[in-house]
């Protein structure tokens, strides 16, 4: 089955069909997060939506989302979840999966510099 494994700064994902790919602890106390997704089918927009999604529900669990009042932390942690979902889906190396990252994060570039 394919599997993808999070840890707080670093996503690796499966090297072949049946190999799974190890990720090196980047950050004391980092977490792991595993991601399934065998029942995926990442050439139809549908499956690759559904794994974006476990990826980066996984990233924020590992990234330990703070309610906090310090920026700092709270921009900390968002780096680390925006970091490891591009190192997810770079290491997932699915086209689609690829392509529906980048316009993702086309969006939220254009959201954040205020252009809708």
């Amino acid at each position: 089955m394919k599997t993808l494994f999070r840890p707080t700064l670093l996503a690796a994902a499966v090297l072949s069909l049946s190999s799974i790919a190890t990720a090196a602890d980047l950050a004391d106390g980092a977490s792991r997060r595993v991601v399934r997704y065998g029942d995926l089918n990442l050439t139809r927009l549908a499956g690759v939506k559904v794994l974006y999604e476990r990826i980066s529900h996984s990233a924020r669990d590992a990234c330990e989302q703070v309610n906090s009042r310090s920026l700092a932390a709270v921009a900390k942690a968002q780096e680390c979840t925006r970091q490891s979902i591009a190192r997810a889906v770079a290491e997932v190396d699915a086209p689609l999966l690829s392509s529906y990252h980048s316009a993702r994060i086309g969006r939220l570039t254009l959201v954040a510099q205020g252009g809708g």
